[in-house]
């Protein structure tokens, strides 16, 4: 069916009927079928797949090649889609699929040099693994060729038709995805819009490191040598692509628990180990589940599309799972550039040195060929595209003379072979030996937690920068060369642990060094509060696999406690008790109600709590009171990366609340009066009666946090619908039920184990959640369980598109067996593929 006709059916199916059922039949005939499947010429033995109950696979194969050409083959069947728009983006592309409203987004992929980076992981790989990622391909392709016409709603929708995979789009992907999980680009483009708002002495209040180390004012030093008067073009520029990058989930947040327990610490005297990996909610999730044998070849666990292999599980004997360091491996910076006759020039050590050029073709999806030459400084790849002297496209910035470009540092390394000790890491044998292969993991900086049924580990891994100065949590001017990088931290200071003392290992994106480590790992730290709760309940002894399943779900967060303590939820705090007497009314009974309710507030954040809304509803209104006077209207640039803040680090707000008594955001510029923090604090109490009042009605037993407190499960495509042209809205917004899932309430919050975090000065609609969880325990004789936080296909009309929702929303997990009885009675689908 040609595209404009399928998409004129969808419309009249709308309006005629007014609901999704005859688009899911229209699609249904695309939805993989588990059966025979004929022969296939690239395979040299049967492989044998079975589905358990929720369409996760086992793929039983015997030999190596013939697994991974049929892992491709399966994970083609589930996330085909997913698959060709996380290829299509790592490599610049993503126009030629979505059309002009993407070309930005492309540019700046281009000028990463993506290529480099996976041309270097696939020279890292060696002979083994370069021949499964082409067996893979091969199967990926197979796919393609049988079902060209029958591809999926999304492609079709789309009207691209995929080209053939190779071991470059796997490596692609994956290089995409470690540059999503580093830090902190996004944030430094923050700082730079906050320069247009405020003082620059003010700028480390909104930076806060963490709660024992002093603000970074030190740092916030070379952002004097920067101008203010920074071109607005270049930020827009960079905000508008940093946006498009968020709604294709490429969000370069990502946070996640992972506890290892030893014998001496468990209740059963053998290893426990759980992780729950947190990412922007997406339907379908980042991650897919699968178990994959060969001979020499056994895991289990979680995976991403374009890999045969196990990013986080088990093999029968050794457990891993991750978390991010939140390592700052990225700096921002800002380049006086100059044309010298004709030529792009960038001044640096008091030279002007002429810049290096790369010409990049740009196809769009209506054939269109657009070239665009990529500048490059010693510090990177200039990313704002404001140099050309003529537009070639119309969503490029205003072209013209600019005094000031901004280049992108990011790590590089030759001969990477990141990806091989993945793939090693799947056959490890011992904990002893599955440090030694992580150890070598290069460039993606994680906390990875292993165990095997006696022993206990935690391992560093990433490529972080030795800075001539400063920290590289603000940009740097890189005329002087003060801020260069000099090498990277030798793997041998990464910070580790083996079977510690205190029998466990915990790792939750907090600060796992001393203040005074001596290498700067990160200046982005998550605030402690998961960290502290997870430690909380593995002190009170009992840990079995049942524990680790309540851990997974508890829903208590820490900050309400301890702005008690400091007197901030205190009704008999004399600074408090003063403002709400002087107050007037209703003000004045708005702010007692509210504050005697957080006054006695535990902190559990459960979805039919009323304590739990009002605490969620006072943050974001303290939020307003403390920092809207200067960076409002909600629909500024500074407003909504103040609420993007939020999601990186140790959050200004908590900051705030627990200290900087003095900071200068306390003060309401719109007022001739001076307000102080317990003035601020008190009104933000009366705007959350208000608030709620408004939202949830009058009756104050009826609030609820989950009234307030959503999980909405969003295809990308439907993100990114606002990008598309008018009638293609329309159509994804009828399409919403059909692709779409929720909403359903939510309990937890930004500081819950069970995270379910929502930006307090943007709202409270969920943005990042539990992607998937796993727990292994050594004592049993089945270890491994997990669960995915959507189901396993991304095709709309399969019944395991989101049968996993309520399967994670419950806390419940499938188990993945090894013994063939146990199996036999798990996966009951079975098919083959012939060779």
């Amino acid at each position: 069916m040609r595209k404009s006709v399928l998409w004129f059916f969808i419309l009249i199916c709308f309006i005629f009927t007014g609901c999704s059922a005859l688009i899911t039949n229209q699609f249904k005939k695309s939805v993989f079928e588990n059966e025979d499947l004929g022969n296939f010429r690239d395979l040299e033995n049967r492989v044998t797949i079975k589905r358990n109950n929720y369409g996760i696979p086992f793929i039983d194969a015997q030999s190596i090649n013939d697994l991974a050409f049929a892992c491709g083959y399966i994970d083609a069947a589930d996330r085909l889609s997913q698959m060709i728009s996380l290829k299509l983006t790592s490599q610049g592309r993503l126009s030629e699929m979505g059309g002009k409203a993407f070309i930005d987004l492309d540019l700046f992929m281009r000028s990463l040099n993506f290529r480099k980076k996976a041309e270097s992981i696939l020279e890292g790989s060696g002979e083994e693994l370069l021949n499964a990622l082409e067996l893979y391909s091969r199967g990926v392709n197979e796919y393609i060729k049988r079902n060209k016409n029958n591809l999926g709603p999304n492609l079709k929708l789309s009207g691209y038709t995929p080209e053939k995979w190779t071991p470059y789009d796997s490596a692609s992907v994956f290089v995409l995805l470690n540059f999503a999980l580093s830090l902190n680009f996004h944030e430094e483009i923050t700082a730079l819009h906050f320069m247009e708002k405020v003082e620059t002495d003010k700028i480390p209040y909104l930076f806060p490191v963490y709660p024992d180390e002093q603000l970074p004012f030190k740092e916030a030093e070379k952002l004097y040598e920067i101008e203010k008067s920074f071109d607005e073009n270049i930020l827009y520029n960079l905000k508008k692509v940093s946006k498009l990058m968020k709604d294709m989930g490429i969000k370069q947040i990502a946070a996640s628990n992972n506890w290892a327990v030893s014998g001496k610490a468990s209740q059963n005297k053998k290893s426990l180990l759980a992780n729950d990996t947190h990412l922007p909610i997406s339907l379908p999730g980042m991650w897919n589940m699968k178990h994959l044998r060969a001979p020499g070849f056994d895991a289990a666990g979680v995976a991403g599309v374009g890999l045969p292999a196990i990013v986080a599980g088990f093999n029968n004997n050794v457990a891993w799972g991750m978390t991010m360091v939140m390592a700052d491996n990225q700096d921002i910076f800002v380049e006086k550039i100059r044309n010298i006759n004709g030529k792009l020039h960038y001044l640096y050590k008091d030279e002007w040195i002429k810049t290096k050029e790369r010409k990049e073709k740009f196809l769009t999806k209506k054939g269109d060929v657009y070239e665009m030459i990529v500048h490059e400084t010693i510090h990177g790849p200039l990313i704002n595209h404001t140099f050309k002297n003529k537009r070639v496209y119309e969503l490029q910035p205003v072209s013209g003379e600019m005094s000031y470009a901004v280049s992108l540092s990011t790590p590089f390394i030759e001969k990477d072979d990141t990806l091989k000790q993945f793939y090693n890491l799947n056959r490890a044998k011992t904990a002893k030996e599955a440090q030694e292969y992580i150890k070598e993991i290069k460039t993606i900086s994680l906390n990875l937690v292993f165990a095997d049924k006696d022993n206990i580990g935690w391992q560093v891994t990433g490529v972080y920068p030795l800075r001539e100065k400063g920290r590289g949590l603000f940009p740097s001017p890189g005329w002087t060369g003060d801020y260069d990088w000099n090498g990277y931290l030798s793997n041998e200071e990464f910070p580790f642990s083996f079977n510690p003392e205190k029998g466990y290992i915990i790792t939750a994106n907090h600060r796992t060094v001393p203040s005074d480590f001596g290498h700067v790992l990160s200046s982005s730290w998550y605030y402690p509060d998961r960290f502290l709760r997870i430690k909380e309940m593995l002190d009170s002894g009992g840990n079995d696999f049942d524990k680790m399943k309540k851990m997974h779900m508890d829903v208590k967060t820490s900050l309400p406690v301890r702005l008690r303590r400091f007197g901030i939820f205190s009704p008999f705090n004399p600074k408090i008790e003063l403002v709400v007497s002087n107050m007037s009314e209703p003000e004045k009974s708005h702010s007692k109600k509210i504050l005697n309710i957080l006054s006695s507030f535990d902190g559990e954040m459960e979805k039919d709590s009323m304590e739990a809304a009002v605490y969620g509803a006072f943050l974001h209104c303290a939020s307003k009171r403390i920092f809207f006077d200067e960076f409002g209207p909600a629909d500024s640039p500074q407003w909504k990366s103040l609420a993007e803040n939020e999601y990186y680090n140790y959050s200004p707000i908590h900051d705030h609340l627990l200290q900087r008594d003095s900071s200068p955001f306390f003060d309401n510029i719109e007022t001739e009066k001076k307000e102080s923090k317990y003035e601020i604090i008190a009104y933000a109490m009366a705007d959350t009666y208000k608030f709620l009042e408004k939202k949830l009605g009058e009756d104050m037993n009826s609030w609820k946090w989950g009234d307030l407190h959503k999980y909405y499960f969003e295809t990308e495509t439907s993100k990114m619908s606002d990008h598309l042209g008018f009638f293609k809205q329309i159509g994804m917004n009828l399409l919403s039920d059909y692709f779409n899932r929720g909403p359903y309430r939510a309990p937890g919050d930004a500081g819950t184990v069970n995270v379910s975090a929502n930006a307090p000065s943007k709202g409270f609609d969920v943005w990042m959640i539990p992607s998937m969880r796993i727990i292994a325990d050594f004592s049993k004789d089945e270890p491994f369980y997990g669960v995915n936080s959507t189901g396993q296909s991304g095709h709309p009309s399969s019944p395991h598109y989101d049968d996993g929702i309520e399967l994670w929303l419950k806390g419940e997990y499938m188990n993945f067996p090894f013994k063939k009885e146990n199996i036999d009675k798990v996966y009951e689908n079975s098919f083959v593929l012939t060779p």
